[in-house]
Order: structure tokens, then C-alpha cells, then sequence
């Protein structure tokens, strides 16, 4: 995609695969950075809208971190 300054695009997330992940995400340029999208429809009185979030693009997803160790030792040395 060609960088335009305050633009962006959003398409549907053919890979959602639970309710936790965005129905939409997309990239845009906003004061010279790359940001990432990520789209949530939601439903109010007024009707359906979507809730977004930005992140800069050269950032890492946030991860649980007990999720990323793949040995716990659980012996404590007293």
C-alpha cells in the first residue's frame, strides 16, 4: 500500500477464529508511523458501529507471559 498520510484501509479478518479477535483489521499512516487496526462490531441503542483500536505497526502483540515459558520449575531452594 502506498503511504498516505492520514489514510488508511480495513478488510474483513478471514482469519478470526474466536469472538476475542477483530472482525476487521487494517494498517494506516498517522503522523508519519505505520499503525495496525483492529475492528470489533458492536451494537448500541443507535444501531451497529465498530469499535477500533491503533497500535504502531513495529510493535509486538502483547502476550501473556505464562503463556510463553515452556518449563516452570517449581522447586524453591530454601
Amino acid at each position: 500500500m502506498a503511504s498516505y498520510e492520514m489514510m488508511g484501509m480495513i478488510s474483513k479478518n478471514k482469519y478470526k477464529k474466536m469472538d476475542k479477535q477483530p472482525d476487521i483489521t487494517g494498517t494506516a499512516t498517522i503522523d508519519g508511523k505505520e499503525m495496525r487496526i483492529a475492528g470489533w462490531q458492536k451494537t448500541n441503542s443507535h444501531g451497529p458501529y465498530y469499535s477500533l483500536k491503533f497500535s504502531l505497526k513495529d510493535e509486538a502483540p502483547k502476550t501473556n507471559q505464562a503463556n510463553d515459558i515452556d518449563e516452570i520449575d517449581d522447586h524453591i531452594p530454601f
